[in-house]
């Protein structure tokens, strides 16, 4: 085993500053090979010749009042049909993602998931060959402190 890799806990706060996102919590799935954004009211449009999508997310686990709107190039879709039959379109984007000191391109898969109790899952190709997990410990990098989160969060409501 690598002794130099960084040590996560099975959730970290994680940065997307492209979106507009200076903290969001993120569960390491590594069941899931590809990493999955929570989003709502996703539409597509074109800019400049290139297919974008424009969606919102809800930043702030558990608070729906803070709405944060957000515009990608897409780079790839996949059709899918959810477990009542109903065809999906899932779009994928990528932007840079900061975790403690770390920064890597990441690609993420645009999802609608209502009912998720985590709204970033970090699926193993961005955390393999980087971070070793400790499932019994939770957020062991850098984290906002609860004024911090109200502070940015409730701007960010007021701004949108």
């Amino acid at each position: 085993m690598n002794q130099n890799l960084t040590t996560v806990g099975w959730r970290e706060w994680v940065s997307l500053p492209m979106l507009r996102l200076p903290w969001i919590a993120a569960k390491i799935d590594m069941s899931k090979t590809t990493s999955v954004l929570h989003t709502f009211s996703t539409e597509t449009f074109e800019k400049d010749e290139l297919k974008m999508v424009r969606y919102c997310i809800h930043p702030y686990q558990h608070n729906n009042d803070v709405t944060v709107l957000c515009e990608s190039p897409i780079i790839s879709t996949r059709e899918t049909h959810d477990t009542f039959g109903k065809k999906e379109t899932h779009y994928f984007v990528e932007t840079m993602m900061h975790i403690g000191d770390d920064k890597h391109s990441i690609i993420l898969e645009l999802v609608n998931r209502n009912h998720a109790s985590s709204l970033l899952l970090l699926g193993h190709t961005i955390i393999d060959g980087r971070y070793i997990i400790d499932p019994s410990k939770s957020y062991q990098l850098k984290s906002p402190s609860k004024e911090e989160l109200s502070s940015l969060y409730n701007h960010k409501n007021e701004n949108n």
